[in-house]
């Protein structure tokens, strides 16, 4: 199975950020909390418990703040992986040119404060 996106732009973080994910079925709406491992313009990994059922090309709801920017986003699970305390999820992300915008501009904000705390 091929995992890693092909994007020229993904932002993987230090500390895995919070997020909201929600799994959108008509018969079956839940929300649960997720750990942002990495993101994109059009994909992002997210780590969560255990507690949820998930299969691929399940619609989602995908909800986060990054430096105060909310993002929220609809899109599809690619895959799953499971461990034994928790799942990592790859998703692909349906955004449009207004997220994908201030996505950039937002990660370049956080690449440009981690590069200054390193110097």
């Amino acid at each position: 199975m091929y995992f890693k996106r092909n994007e020229p732009l993904r932002y993987s973080f230090d500390e895995p950020i919070n997020g909201a994910l929600t799994k959108l079925n008509e018969h079956d709406t839940v929300t649960i909390s997720v750990l942002l491992l990495d993101v994109s313009n059009q994909g992002a990994k997210i780590k969560c418990k255990n507690n949820i059922v998930l299969s691929k090309e399940m619609e989602v709801k995908l909800a986060f703040t990054l430096n105060s920017v909310p993002f929220h986003a609809l899109g599809k699970v690619s895959w799953t992986k499971s461990y034994r305390n928790h799942l990592e999820i790859g998703l692909q992300l349906d955004t449009n040119q207004s997220y994908q915008k201030n996505m950039i501009a937002t990660l370049k904000e956080l690449a440009k404060a981690k590069q200054m705390n390193i110097e």
